[in-house]
């Protein structure tokens, strides 16, 4: 983590994500349709570029599929061993000319829940996920409701789902053997904010995916007598042509409309974090202008401690403990709070604190309190606003609590009185030496 002090700060450019995502944009040349990075656990928003607009989503798309199917499992309405039969149409579908696809045969109980996951997230086979969406809600159409169900469930609010896998409208498998009622011009479409946070939510929810888009390759058994290599569509992963190995997972899609489009997890600080791109124009786009703004982040961004749990807010020579068995304590921050910010991000001008309560001071100017104190006890509470501070989901928790750094005693009555008598004869002294003097 990185500490940012008052004196760091004076060269801030940037105040909001906004705009440190358009100088981002601009001083590293990127040509992006659309895109978010975000910290994976906090949701806070970390680069946007015309997060909110609907753009297709390709092959993403399985991500929303593959949550179904996840949900499944966890009901126990299937598992890792079901059998799941292929139909001729998605048997069909799996050897269709210029489509990403694992070759499946028609059968009723060679493939397995396990297998065809793996041909969905590594191979990003598209009859894998139809068998599996037949499967599961009897036709690829049914199944797409129970996609849109999930993501109104989720708060997802803005989509335009056509097909289970990401294909085109008019590749959608029907219930009754008929043409798809959609045409090639309608793909599936989100926001680049939501497909991400589909993202966030099923690796938080089923690491398993994760850990599978991590494969760069497995054999897949397509009958007794021959076998299929899944080759990961991930070219970030290792022995690829953009290997980084500060990358993992998750998902590529590719459509007509969308374009090349890409889901990936980094690291920034020791911190998870998610990035998605959509619409290059070509792989060596979508490669090229990824992995430039991973790295611009990396360059560019550090996590930030505002404040630290038990670092002083106020020194105890600044605060004055009335009727206490001693004159001052230490004041405390009572947790930490920390988020991304820019380099020389300038603190002072981009933040307002807001305190509870007011403070009460004594002749001295320090800070009065009144005895008994204790480490339990909260003098004052205020919350931080950053401008940066801009989250997928709700705002970062910039809350903080001051507390003491110990307990302090009440002094026993005899004491307190003892005390003012001590502070009478000081006065009177102090008048008869002003008479005399």
């Amino acid at each position: 983590n990185t500490t940012i002090t008052a004196s760091q700060t004076s060269d801030a450019k940037s105040g909001t994500v906004s705009e440190f995502s358009n100088e981002i944009t601009t001083n590293y040349g990127l040509n992006l349709d659309a895109a978010m990075a975000i910290d994976s656990d906090s949701g806070q928003i970390l680069f946007e570029e015309d997060s909110a607009e609907l753009h297709g989503i390709a092959s993403l798309t399985k991500l929303i599929a593959l949550y179904v199917v996840y949900d499944e499992i966890q009901a126990g309405n299937l598992n890792f061993d079901t059998k799941i039969p292929v139909s001729e149409a998605v048997s069909a579908l799996s050897v269709a000319e210029g489509l990403s696809n694992v070759p499946l045969e028609e059968s009723t109980d060679y493939y397995t829940v396990d297998a065809l996951i793996d041909a969905a997230v590594i191979g990003s086979g598209n009859a894998a996920v139809v068998a599996l969406a037949e499967y599961i809600s009897g036709s690829e159409q049914a199944f797409v409701e129970r996609m849109s169900d999930k993501l109104t469930a989720l708060g997802i609010k803005n989509f335009e789902l056509y097909t289970a896998s990401g294909l085109a409208g008019s590749w959608l498998i029907t219930s009754d053997g008929s043409a798809s009622p959609y045409s090639m011009d309608q793909e599936n479409m989100m926001q680049a904010r939501d497909i991400l946070f589909v993202a966030r939510e099923i690796v938080n929810e089923y690491p398993d995916v994760l850990k599978r888009a991590n494969v760069t390759s497995k054999e897949f058994q397509v009958s007794d007598s021959e076998t299929y290599t899944l080759e990961n569509t991930n070219l970030f992963l290792p022995g690829n042509a953009y290997e980084r190995d500060d990358v993992s997972g998750l998902k590529t899609g590719t459509e007509t409309i969308a374009g090349r489009c890409i889901i990936i997890m980094s690291q920034i600080d020791g911190r998870d974090i998610m990035l998605v791109t959509l619409g290059a124009e070509t792989e060596a786009d979508r490669y090229e202008n990824t992995g430039t703004l991973l790295t611009a982040l990396q360059e560019n961004l550090a996590y930030t401690t505002l404040y630290e749990e038990g670092s002083t807010w106020l020194p105890a020579e600044n605060v004055t403990i009335y009727q206490g068995v001693m004159d001052g304590v230490n004041l405390n921050y009572a947790k930490t709070n920390a988020l991304f910010l820019p380099y020389n991000y300038d603190l002072e001008k981009n933040t307002t604190l807001t305190y509870d309560a007011a403070f009460q001071y004594d002749a001295a100017g320090n800070l009065a309190l009144t005895a008994p104190l204790s480490v339990d006890q909260t003098i004052n509470t205020f919350n931080t606003t950053v401008n940066f501070d801009k989250s997928l989901f709700n705002q970062l928790d910039m809350s903080n609590a001051i507390i003491p750094a110990e307990d302090v005693d009440k002094v026993s009555i005899v004491v307190q009185v003892t005390r003012i008598m001590e502070d009478l004869f000081k006065g009177w002294i102090q008048d008869i030496q002003g008479i005399f003097g």
